[in-house]
């Protein structure tokens, strides 16, 4: 990170259970010489240091070099956070500059159902790719907010399960679009669990992560979302909840969305699935047995057409991408993004719903193909076109 004209940091250093020479953080000067290191503290795991540290003349870069990633995920370390301190009158650049590869960063959310009980407070990562394109100033860089599925997990030097999952998102970069993807996990992602969508923690994760991105870079306000499998519900709920269509000053605002083969219904999806542990964990609902009636309140397939079309969801340009080979596969999420896909082609912001016949499940939700995720961009371009002719019904 640029630290030049900083005179102060504020760091929160995870401890290690023992001494980690590589686990600290590093200041450096233009040249990328290393100037200074202060290695994180030793203690208990979990615990964390404050401390206060006067950057170093000449220091124009600092990082944190403790992230042992496969140790990290195994233990649970604390997080590391840092506020940037610059003196009385310093001329700050507008936006971050660009910077190649992965960019992650953490925000403290509130895990709580009631926004008010301040007593589950956690940590979430995300992370942000930028495409080459961007600039500090100027046009802001269209942006693609990701909600991934049950199977991907993120974390500090973790971006998903796969290559193809950063390939995905490599490929939308190049079509100029920055990504921000979240794990939204109460655990951070550590133990490699993400607890499905569609809660309302998880929108808050979202929107929170959101509003960092539009601080700190040069973004547009009018985000395009992508709902792929599990993340599917969160899409739809983050939009239903957050996604207003009116462009406000410093609020972010749903351009369009797209599902790649998203979990649309909780009763025919996480209820299935054996992911219902965790909306019994975050609602108080009985894990066992019935879908109980009380998760339709957040479910989208228990909305009618009328119902949709009185919420964001009903004014927002949608389209969705699935596979062929997947229908009998992963019927469970066939039938209900088709059934979801039937009440929105009654309301105007229908697009279409495309079938790709030679791509699996994960080819279409995160699998880094060209065809498919072009397709994205293309629809994302040029949201109020008419992409009626794919509409695919009949199967």
């Amino acid at each position: 990170m640029d630290c030049r004209g900083a005179e102060k940091l504020t760091v929160t250093l995870p401890q290690t259970t023992a001494e980690k020479p590589s686990h600290g953080l590093a200041f450096y000067n233009a040249e990328k010489r290393l100037l200074l290191f202060i290695p994180s503290p030793t203690g208990a795991e979990t615990a964390t240091v404050e401390r206060e540290i006067t950057v170093p003349e000449n220091a124009a870069y600092f990082k944190a070099t403790y992230f042992n990633y496969s140790e990290r995920k195994s233990h649970n370390y604390g997080e590391f956070r840092c506020e940037v301190e610059y003196p009385e009158g310093f001329a700050l650049p507008p936006k971050r500059n660009y910077q190649d590869g992965v960019i992650y960063f953490s925000q403290e959310i509130n895990q709580s159902l009631d926004v008010s009980d301040t007593s589950d407070m956690k940590q979430t990562t995300a992370a942000l790719m930028l495409p080459k394109t961007y600039t500090p100033d100027g046009t802001p860089t269209k942006m693609i907010l990701y909600f991934h599925g049950y199977s991907h997990t993120i974390y500090y030097g973790h971006l998903g399960q796969t290559a193809n999952f950063a390939k995905q998102k490599e490929n939308f970069t190049e079509r100029g679009y920055a990504v921000l993807c979240f794990n939204g996990a109460r655990d951070n992602g550590k133990k490699g669990e993400f607890p499905g969508g569609g809660l309302p923690q998880f929108d808050r994760a979202a929107q929170q992560c959101i509003e960092y991105v539009l601080n700190h870079y040069n973004v547009d306000s009018g985000i395009y979302v992508v709902g792929g499998s599990a993340g599917g519900l969160g899409a739809l709920t983050y939009v239903s909840n957050y996604g207003s269509v009116e462009q406000t000053k410093n609020r972010s605002f749903v351009k369009a969305l797209m599902l790649l083969s998203g979990w649309t219904d909780i009763r025919a999806n996480p209820w299935a699935c054996g992911v219902r542990k965790y909306y019994a964990e975050y609602l108080g609902v009985s894990p066992d047995g019935e879908y109980p009636a009380e998760l339709d309140a957040i479910n989208p397939n228990a909305m009618t057409a009328e119902q949709l079309a009185g919420t964001n969801l009903g004014k927002i340009p949608t389209y969705a991408f699935m596979g062929a080979g997947e229908i009998t596969e992963t019927a469970h999420i066939w039938y209900a993004l088709h059934d979801y896909m039937k009440k929105v082609s009654t309301l105007r912001n229908y697009r279409g719903f495309r079938i790709f016949d030679e791509y699996d499940h994960s080819q279409i939700v995160s699998g880094g193909v060209p065809a498919v995720d072009n397709a994205v961009c293309d629809f994302f371009d040029d949201p109020s076109g008419s992409f009626l002719s794919n509409a695919t019904f009949e199967k």
